[in-house]
């Protein structure tokens, strides 16, 4: 019988590594506006581990560009830096 499964004969698992993981948060929810990073980006910033973007954001002029950039980079950003274990956890753990 294990000679009818393909996977026991190429000895592959039956999933594929080349598909996408399937708790990543879709391209629509990581293009949604992110408001509290444009009003106060060197605090959102640290607050999300962006220390580099947040120290360089201190400075009055830069602090415009950089929140119109985390307005709609922000929660792209906060994903790749702060991966919590699937979508549903991470968005539950940003509403708070």
């Amino acid at each position: 019988m294990k000679e009818d499964n393909p996977e026991h004969r190429t000895g592959t698992p039956p999933y594929s590594h080349d598909q996408p993981d399937s708790d990543a948060p879709t391209d629509k929810q990581l293009r949604q506006l992110n408001w509290p990073a444009l009003a106060f980006p060197w605090i959102w910033c640290f607050a999300h581990g962006l220390y580099l973007l947040g120290a360089v954001s201190i400075i009055p002029i830069v602090r415009l560009f950089t929140g119109f950039y985390l307005l709609f980079n922000g929660n792209r950003l906060d994903w790749e830096k702060n991966r919590q274990g699937g979508t549903g956890r991470y968005f539950r753990s940003r509403r708070r």
